[in-house]
C-alpha cells in the first residue's frame, strides 16, 4: 500500500512539473502573441489560467503529503493526533468535491446568494437610515445595539471564529481551519447557502490570471538560487562591507536586500541567505544567535523589495494595482534596509564584533561586482517591463524566469537538470501551500463582507470617538498582533476586506495601506512564537529561539519605526507610484 502511495505521489509530482513548465510556454506565447498582433494564440492566456488552477490544486495535494502546509505550531508531523486530523481534512475535500457534482445544489446556490445577500443589504440600509436619523439600529440583536453599530450576526460570527481558532490552535493546518470553520457554519444553517457555494467560491479565489504570476517568480528566483546568485551576492557585499566592524551582518543584509528583490519570497529569502551566511560569520567568530537573528529580520525584506508574492495578493484581494504597490514598496524597502544594517553595525561596534584586516582592492571589487551585475539587473528588467507598461505582471514573471535561464544558465553554467526538477517540484508544492490558504479564504472573507464586519468595526470605532489617528494607530497595532499570532498569508486575506476600507476611510492611501499590511504582518515573520522567518534560521543556526528572540528586538524597534514613517509620512509611498503614473 505505501509502494503504491508513494507511486502515485510520484506520478503526481511529474505531472505538476509538466503543469508549470506548460505555464512558463503559455504565458510567453501569449505575451509573444499580444505583442506580434497573433490573435490566433490569444487562447494561451486562457490557457494560464487553467493551467494555474492545476497548479493550485496539485500542489495544494503534494503540500499536504509532505506536510508542508501552513500551521499555526509549526508541527508537521504525521503521528498521533495529526494523522486523523489528516483523515478529517480529506473527508473535507471529498465533501466539496461532491457538493460541485449536484446540479441541483447549484440552482440552490444562485437562489440562496441572492436571497442572502438582499436581505443583509435591506438591514444595512435599514441600520443607515435610522443613522441618518439619530437613532441606533437594532439590527439582528441588541448586541449591535448597546454598541451603536451596524448590525452583525453574533452567532454566524461567533460561530465562524470559534470553530476556526479551536481547529487552528489544536494544530490543524491554517487552510483546513479556514475551510472547516466556513462549512460549519454552512451545515448549521447560519447562511442558506449548499456546500456547492463553498467549492464555487473556493475555484473563484485560484482563478485569477494576475496570481498566475506567483509560480513564476518563484521558479526566477529557485533558478537564480540555483544557478549561484547568492556567493555572487555575498561576495560584492562583503567587499563593499565586510571591512567595518561587524561588517559581515551589514553584509548579511545588503545580500537578503538583493536576493529579496529577485524570489519575492520572504522564506526563500531567509532560507537561501542564511544557509551561506550564518555558518560565514559563525566561522569569523560572530555569535550564531545574533547572525541568526539578522538573517531572520532582513529577510522580510522580500516582501517589501519588488517583486513580492505578498503585494501581489494584496493587489488581487484589494482591487489595487500590482504595479503600484511594486513600486511603492522601494522606498519602504531601501529605508527598512538601511536601518537593519544601521542596526547590525551599532551592535557590532557595541560588541567589539570581529572585521576584515585587509580592505578590498579595486581590482577585487570591480571582479565581484562584473560577476554579480548580469543578476543584480534581473530585478531591473522586470521592473522596468512593468512600471513602463509593456508587460503584465504575470508577463514580468516570465521576463524574470526568462532572465533567470539565461544568466544561471548560459552565463553561470551551474544549473543542472537535478536542480531544474528541485526548482519544479519546490515551486509546485509552495504555490499549493499559497494558494490554497488564499482560495479558501474567499468564502471566509465573503461571509465577513456579508455580515457587514467592515462596517461593524468601523462603527465600533466612531462609537469610541476614535479619530484618523487613532484609527491608523489601532490598524498598526492590530496588524502587528495578529502577525505575532497567525501567518502572514491567512492573516492578510482575512483582514484585508475588513481593514482596507476602514483605512480608506481614515486616510490612509491605497499604497501606503498595502505597504502597512506587507510591514507590519512582515513583523511578524520574526516575532515568536509563530515567526517562520526564526524557525528557519534557528533551524539552520542550530540555538534555541529564546536566544535569537532576545537578539531581534533592536530590530524588531527598527521595523516599527519604519512602519510608524510609512504610516504617516504618505510620500514614501506615494511618490514613485505617481511619477510611473500609477
Amino acid at each position: 500500500m505505501k509502494r503504491l502511495a508513494s507511486s502515485a505521489v510520484f506520478v503526481t509530482t511529474i505531472v505538476g512539473v509538466l503543469v508549470v513548465v506548460a505555464l512558463v510556454l503559455s504565458t510567453g506565447l501569449g505575451a509573444a502573441g499580444r505583442y506580434l498582433g497573433l490573435s490566433g494564440i490569444t487562447w494561451s492566456f486562457e490557457m494560464v489560467g487553467i493551467l494555474f488552477l492545476w497548479t493550485t490544486a496539485i500542489g495544494a495535494v503534494l503540500s499536504e503529503v509532505a506536510g508542508e502546509n501552513v500551521s499555526i505550531d509549526g508541527n508537521t508531523s504525521t503521528s498521533g493526533r495529526n494523522r486523523w486530523f489528516r483523515i478529517y481534512h480529506n473527508l473535507i475535500l471529498l465533501v466539496v468535491a461532491a457538493a460541485f457534482s449536484v446540479e441541483r445544489q447549484g440552482h440552490a446556490c444562485a437562489h440562496g446568494i441572492c436571497s442572502y445577500t438582499r436581505h443583509a443589504r435591506t438591514e444595512l440600509d435599514r441600520s443607515e437610515h435610522h443613522r441618518l436619523h439619530g437613532r441606533r439600529s437594532r439590527c439582528h440583536c441588541d448586541y449591535s445595539y448597546r454598541f451603536g453599530i451596524p448590525g452583525a450576526w453574533p452567532m454566524t460570527l461567533l460561530v465562524l471564529f470559534g470553530v476556526f481558532a479551536i481547529t487552528l490552535y489544536t494544530g490543524v493546518p491554517v487552510a483546513w481551519s479556514i475551510a472547516f470553520s466556513t462549512l460549519v457554519v454552512i451545515f448549521c444553517g447560519l447562511v442558506p447557502l449548499p456546500p456547492s457555494w463553498f467549492a464555487q467560491q473556493v475555484y473563484m479565489g485560484a482563478d485569477s490570471i494576475s496570481l498566475a504570476a506567483i509560480p513564476l517568480f518563484l521558479v526566477a528566483g529557485g533558478i537564480m538560487n540555483e544557478g549561484g546568485l547568492t556567493r555572487r551576492i555575498i561576495d560584492l557585499a562583503n567587499d563593499m562591507f565586510g571591512w567595518v566592524r561587524g561588517g559581515l551582518g551589514v553584509v548579511n543584509v545588503a545580500t537578503c536586500m538583493i536576493y529579496g528583490g529577485i524570489t519575492g519570497s520572504a522564506t526563500a529569502d531567509t532560507g537561501a541567505v542564511g544557509a551561506i551566511m550564518i555558518p560565514a560569520m559563525a566561522e569569523r567568530g560572530y555569535p550564531r544567535d545574533f547572525s541568526a537573528a539578522v538573517t531572520a529580520a532582513a529577510g522580510t525584506l522580500g516582501i517589501i523589495l519588488p517583486p513580492s508574492v505578498v503585494m501581489i495578493m494584496y493587489g488581487v484581494i484589494t482591487d489595487t494595482s500590482i504595479g503600484g504597490l511594486f513600486a511603492a514598496g522601494i522606498i519602504p524597502g531601501i529605508m527598512l534596509a538601511i536601518t537593519f544594517m544601521l542596526t547590525a553595525w551599532w551592535v557590532g561596534v557595541k560588541e567589539n564584533f570581529p572585521k576584515s584586516e585587509t580592505r578590498p582592492t579595486v581590482t577585487s571589487f570591480t571582479k565581484h561586482l562584473f560577476r554579480a551585475l548580469p543578476a543584480l539587473m534581473m530585478p531591473i528588467a522586470v521592473l522596468s517591463s512593468m512600471l513602463s507598461g509593456l508587460a503584465t505582471t504575470t508577463e514580468a514573471g516570465f521576463v524574470a524566469v526568462v532572465w533567470a535561464l539565461l544568466v544561471g544558465g548560459v552565463l553561470y553554467r551551474e544549473i543542472s537538470w537535478a536542480g531544474l526538477w528541485k526548482i519544479g517540484v519546490e515551486t509546485v508544492r509552495m504555490t499549493g501551500a499559497i494558494m490554497i490558504i488564499m482560495a479558501v479564504s474567499v468564502p471566509f472573507s465573503w461571509i465577513l463582507t456579508v455580515e457587514q464586519i467592515p462596517q461593524w468595526t468601523a462603527g465600533l470605532l466612531h462609537a469610541w470617538g476614535a479619530g484618523p489617528t487613532i484609527t491608523i494607530l489601532l490598524i498598526l497595532a492590530l496588524l502587528t498582533f495578529v502577525g505575532t499570532w497567525a501567518d502572514l498569508g491567512p492573516s492578510l486575506i482575512i483582514l484585508a476586506p475588513i481593514l482596507h476600507p476602514i483605512g480608506i476611510e481614515a486616510g490612509l492611501e491605497p499604497y501606503q495601506l498595502g505597504l502597512i499590511f506587507t510591514m507590519a504582518l512582515g513583523i511578524g515573520l520574526f516575532t515568536p512564537p509563530v515567526g517562520t522567518n526564526i524557525f528557519v534560521v534557528c533551524n539552520v543556526a542550530k540555538v534555541g529561539v529564546n536566544a535569537v528572540t532576545r537578539r531581534l528586538i533592536p530590530f524588531f524597534i527598527t521595523s516599527n519605526i519604519c512602519l510608524l514613517l510609512v504610516a504617516f509620512i504618505p510620500e514614501t509611498t506615494e511618490w514613485l507610484p505617481r511619477y510611473f503614473g500609477f
